[in-house]
């Protein structure tokens, strides 16, 4: 789903004896910084979802810390079994939403439309990133919101090539009736704690905001929009590139 110039989202999943703080900043971080292939090393402590960015050998790479409530983290450890999530604190639990999310998505894109998707996915991140549409930092849609994109469209089509892949997906979410009562889901919507018989902050249960201008569900629990830095004006944006890339495509096709 990457290109040769995407960076590596890689995360440390810890037992609860390993703490963020005093381990993976104050311990690791240091470690790595002396390390003779790592450059460009920067802690973001107090982010949404607290991070180190480096570059490996020259390989931009983004590590996550999530530290489990359980004694010891082995190799059959599964992060889409819900109750990995009990006790956790909510830097942790946005941190393994990542992997959660993606493990999701491709558990729901049909079988037969794997490698499809892979490949339309592809395009559509170039295609974003080149159109100037790609980032939550910069209020357009991240790698998780196109992924989720694209695999909706794999879903309801889980034959089709993906020249028609690409084409179909520019007009579906170029026409879609965008806004909070209207989320693009891949799934039921999944924020009930009960479901895992312990308490979620509630600030990490997705509830629908009027707020919202594009909002697009992760599939995994707890739910949340991943497109939460949307703006009016960024959303004319992308509907506009939307247009452009139904027009090109359709063309293209004739």
């Amino acid at each position: 789903m990457n290109g040769p110039n995407s960076d590596i989202d890689a995360l440390l999943v810890a037992p609860r004896h390993i703490k963020r703080k005093e381990h993976f900043f104050e311990l690791l971080a240091p470690l790595l910084r002396n390390h003779p292939d790592v450059s460009e090393i920067t802690e973001a402590r107090e982010a949404y979802v607290p991070i180190i960015k480096m570059k490996f050998q020259g390989v931009d790479i983004d590590m996550l810390f999530a530290r489990i409530q359980q004694k010891e983290v082995g190799r059959d450890l599964d992060l889409l079994d819900n109750n990995i999530l009990m006790n956790c604190d909510e830097d942790t639990i946005r941190s393994l939403n990542g992997c959660r999310v993606t493990d999701m998505i491709l558990k729901l894109v049909p079988v037969q439309s794997k490698e499809n998707f892979e490949l339309t996915l592809r395009c559509i991140k170039l295609w974003a990133k080149n159109r100037g549409v790609y980032g939550n930092v910069f209020g357009y849609f991240g790698g998780v919101s196109w992924a989720m994109l694209v695999a909706k469209i794999c879903m309801l089509n889980p034959r089709m090539a993906p020249n028609r892949l690409l084409e179909t997906f520019f007009v579906y979410f170029r026409d879609y009736s965008w806004g909070s009562q209207n989320p693009v889901t891949l799934c039921d919507i999944a924020n009930d704690p009960k479901v895992v018989k312990f308490g979620i902050p509630d600030s990490l249960l997705y509830e629908p905001n009027n707020k919202e201008k594009m909002p697009i569900i992760t599939p995994a629990f707890p739910s949340m929009n991943s497109s939460f830095n949307v703006s009016e004006s960024t959303k004319n944006i992308i509907l506009t590139e939307l247009e452009k890339g139904a027009l090109i495509t359709a063309s293209i096709l004739e």
